[in-house]
């Protein structure tokens, strides 16, 4: 987790590098918060689609989930019949992205058990975590000189697909 208040001689959140990746003469060259990659800003946004609401999205498991603890315990929900439809009805979308939540669901669980979040005597809110991950996603990309933000766009498209049905 990234320290609300810095320490003293300790780089704010804001300041800190993110990505110390070299450069072609083998410095250290840190990556800005907030800059986009060279490779990012050649990347249209996706727009919003133009079709109305959200018809396809993931059925809600009708009860408050405050913990992890209690997202572990709709993981069978989640799954549902453990097949993914494909159909092009609105049935088969909320079906189909319930089971994609699942799938979340199933790393968000494992996330916070890995690092302490779910343990016997931690129980953390599952937004937490979520934050959690995507920061931890981040990291994976960058370990993979992968560009964050245009996965993430991507993932912003196959999102809109599921659930627009586009």
């Amino acid at each position: 987790m990234i320290p609300q208040q810095p320490s003293d001689g300790e780089a704010s959140p804001q300041t800190q590098d993110r990505a110390p990746f070299g450069n072609a003469s083998g410095q250290e060259q840190p990556a800005q918060i907030g800059a986009v990659p060279d490779r990012a800003r050649s990347l249209p946004p996706v727009p919003p689609p133009a079709v109305g609401p959200a018809v396809r999205l993931a059925s809600s498991p009708q009860v408050e989930v405050a913990k992890v603890s209690q997202l572990n315990s709709l993981l069978t929900w989640y799954v549902g019949d453990g097949t993914l439809r494909y159909g092009n009805t609105v049935s088969n979308g909320q079906h189909d992205n319930r089971r994609r939540a699942g799938f979340a669901a199933i790393a968000v669980v494992a996330h916070a058990v890995g690092t302490g979040s779910l343990s016997r005597h931690h129980d953390e809110d599952p937004g937490t975590v979520i934050s959690d991950v995507l920061g931890n996603l981040r990291h994976l990309a960058d370990s993979l000189d992968l560009d964050y933000d245009d996965l993430d766009r991507r993932g912003l498209s196959s999102y809109a697909h599921e659930i627009y049905g586009l």
